[in-house]
C-alpha cells in the first residue's frame, strides 16, 4: 500500500490505516509512506477493506493511493 499525504490543518497527529479492521500503520506520516503488508493472512478471499483515520485535530490529504499485489515465490 503506498500513498502521498498532505497535511491540511496545523497539529500534526498520527495517521492510522486499518486492513479489515487490522492496524497496519499508525505515525505520524512522511510526504510519501509505503507500507509493506507481507502477511497473507490479514486479506481475505473476496472484498477487503483498507480504512483511514487520523488523531482529532488533524487532518491530511491522501493523494496517488496505489495497492500492488504480488505473489512471493
Amino acid at each position: 500500500v503506498q500513498f502521498r499525504v498532505k497535511s491540511t490543518s496545523e497539529k500534526l497527529g498520527n495517521l492510522v490505516v486499518l486492513l479489515n479492521n487490522g492496524k497496519i500503520y499508525d505515525n505520524i506520516p512522511p510526504e510519501e509512506v509505503k507500507i509493506p503488508v507481507d502477511f497473507v493472512g490479514k486479506f481475505f478471499k473476496g472484498k477487503n477493506t483498507l480504512k483511514f483515520q487520523a488523531t482529532p485535530n488533524s487532518k491530511y490529504d491522501i493523494e496517488n493511493l496505489a495497492i500492488i499485489i504480488s505473489k512471493k515465490s
